[in-house]
């Protein structure tokens, strides 16, 4: 099998990642002064497909109780992946707490916090378009002055190259991300761009001048 590679256009360096959440939570604060409640949904969006991988058609399908934020190791559901498949997707300390303040405020504006509903509903409750978290995504990245050529599923691929570098277990990442071939998680062996100084300078680290 012909190995295949993740181009540079297709993820977010770490600054980049970094500008776009902070962007979406400055965007945020100042809906909150004004009274308004765009950027709250859709910083939240953000950060979900930021920092668990998910496909834009597995967060539009995520319901309340599919989040397990107070079990030991805590973890969401994807109940149907692609193929239909179902898989747990382990959650971050940090996550876990937006999470929990995102619903304390989906309670304060009235939106149902059932198991059974939507975490991101669309009007009346009903399901998110998938366009439309696709469109809140590709939003945000224009609005931090993101180059245009990332898409939404550029979240996901980001989450692969930096969750590969930080533990370097690409068993570990293929389940995150339901991948049934670990050949398919393998093109997520990319070097981060602000790396390749550091290793290219390895080379001569011990040397004399």
């Amino acid at each position: 099998m012909k190995h295949q590679s993740l181009s540079r256009d297709k993820f977010f360096d770490t600054a980049q990642r970094k500008q776009l959440i902070r962007t979406c939570r400055e965007r945020d604060a100042l809906d909150r002064l004004y009274g308004r409640r765009n950027w709250r949904k859709r910083y939240m969006i953000v950060d979900v497909a930021l920092y668990t991988g998910l496909r834009v058609s597995e967060i539009a399908d995520l319901r309340i109780g599919d989040l397990n934020l107070k079990a030991r190791e805590p973890y969401l559901v994807v109940r149907n992946g692609k193929g239909n498949k179902r898989r747990d997707v382990y959650l971050t300390t940090k996550l876990v707490r937006r999470l929990n303040k995102y619903l304390t405020f989906k309670a304060e504006i009235g939106e149902s916090v059932k198991d059974d509903a939507y975490l991101f509903p669309g009007r009346n409750g009903f399901k998110t378009s998938v366009f439309t978290i696709m469109q809140s995504i590709t939003t945000a990245i224009k609005e931090a002055g993101l180059p245009e050529h990332y898409s939404a599923h550029a979240t996901r691929h980001s989450y692969a190259v930096h969750l590969l570098d930080k533990t370097g277990n690409l068993a570990f990442v293929q389940q995150q991300l339901g991948h049934t071939n670990i050949a398919t998680t393998s093109i997520y062996l990319a070097v981060l761009p602000d790396k390749n100084g550091i290793l290219a300078n390895l080379i001569d680290a011990d040397e004399d001048e």
